[in-house]
């Protein structure tokens, strides 16, 4: 019923606009059985006054927002104010004025309402959950900096969810088509906005990183990773922004273990003596520590002229046996990021696989030389 009720004031308003300019022209009221006439000029429907319509009549304000606020026809972000139908604190989704759904999808509450212009609607006048989250998620990445200063706000102050935190990056990003100065419009709003709640030590930051952040002095503001991506692409400060890839990844780097160094330097001597340096520099070592990353640990890893080796590998005791002492897991791992070093070639790829075919032939004809040199001169001591 009241769909249907809402389809002719919604027509109503149409016509309205059309033939004056504006919906003016439309009125809703409770009369008597002796006013139900025709009246010249006008299109009168009337309509049994039942409970049901009674209800839908008392609450003309949230089916409208022409009839109840007006100011906000051309918003496209509403502040909360008492439009839901029952006890919910769900999102209202008008589109141009018209009341379309509550996201009852969600038992979230939501910072706001939204009247989407462009939202799509189906035949029968309804809109998808998807469709309704993704326009949502577009007027949120256009808001003003007061609007998102609510949003951050919570983030900041309180541990209490809202369904905007849900939205993806992939809704607020640019879009095709978007000109740079809207984009600039929204990097100085969003950037502006979070450093007005947060200060310029705050960092917005999925939970990984909030140690990281403390431990640099800065103040995590923690959102869903959604949320961080997006920010991020309109210049909010963000972990990916202060911190850096080993930090990002939770690892603490320091300096080597000899027992680390001792792997790389006899790795390196090895390759020095059957020629496959490839006129590099022996790379510098560094130890990190980490957390397990879905039950797995990273041994090791090379970057920019550093083989890094787990320290949980490395030892923390010194050498006193020589190369010996050194296990081979962890000999194997330092040859791995040094041979990267070397070839500056990524794992699985052929020429990897090839430097490492060479170094084992390589070693191999070294052993043949050597067992050959040595029976030979068995053989004239004997004779």
């Amino acid at each position: 019923m009241a769909l249907a009720l809402r389809e002719f004031v919604s027509n109503s308003i149409d016509r309205s606009i059309r033939e004056i300019g504006d919906w003016s022209g439309v009125k809703i009221e409770v009369v008597s059985d002796a006013q139900v006439r025709a009246k010249a000029g006008f299109t009168r429907v009337f309509v049994p006054l039942t409970a049901k319509v009674l209800e839908f009549y008392n609450n003309l304000g949230k089916w409208f927002l022409h009839f109840s606020e007006p100011e906000s026809l051309d918003k496209a972000i509403l502040p909360k104010n008492n439009r839901n139908l029952g006890e919910r604190r769900a999102a209202v989704i008008y589109r141009r004025g018209v009341r379309v759904r509550e996201f009852e999808a969600s038992d979230t509450e939501s910072l706001f309402d939204y009247n989407l212009n462009d939202l799509t609607l189906d035949e029968a006048r309804i809109a998808t959950d998807w469709n309704v989250k993704y326009g949502a998620a577009k007027a949120l990445a256009n808001a003003d900096k007061q609007t998102l200063g609510i949003l951050f706000d919570r983030l900041l102050n309180s541990d209490k969810p809202a369904w905007e935190f849900s939205f993806d990056s992939f809704s607020m990003q640019p879009s095709y088509g978007d000109s740079a100065e809207v984009v600039a419009k929204r990097r100085k709003n969003w950037s502006e906005a979070f450093a007005q709640v947060a200060g310029d030590e705050g960092v917005l930051t999925a939970k990984g990183t909030v140690n990281q952040l403390e431990r640099k002095g800065y103040i995590p503001v923690v959102a869903s990773e959604n949320l961080v991506s997006a920010a991020g692409m309109y210049g909010v400060q963000t972990s990916a922004s202060v911190l850096s890839a080993d930090e990002l990844s939770g690892r603490d780097i320091s300096d080597p273990t000899p027992d680390a160094q001792a792997s790389v330097d006899f790795v390196w001597s090895l390759l020095e003596r059957i020629g496959l340096t490839n006129g590099k520099e022996k790379p510098t070592t560094k130890v990190f520590t980490s957390i397990l990353d879905g039950g797995v640990q990273l041994n090791g890893y090379y970057r920019s002229g550093t083989v890094y080796l787990h320290e949980d590998l490395g030892g923390t005791a010194s050498i006193v046996t020589g190369t010996e002492a050194l296990s081979d897991r962890l000999v194997k791992v330092a040859l791995e990021e040094v041979v990267h070093h070397i070839t500056q070639a990524t794992d699985n790829s052929r020429d990897f696989q090839n430097f490492l075919l060479d170094v084992a032939v390589k070693l191999a004809r070294r052993g043949d030389e050597k067992v050959s040199v040595g029976r030979s001169r068995q053989s004239a001591s004997v004779a």
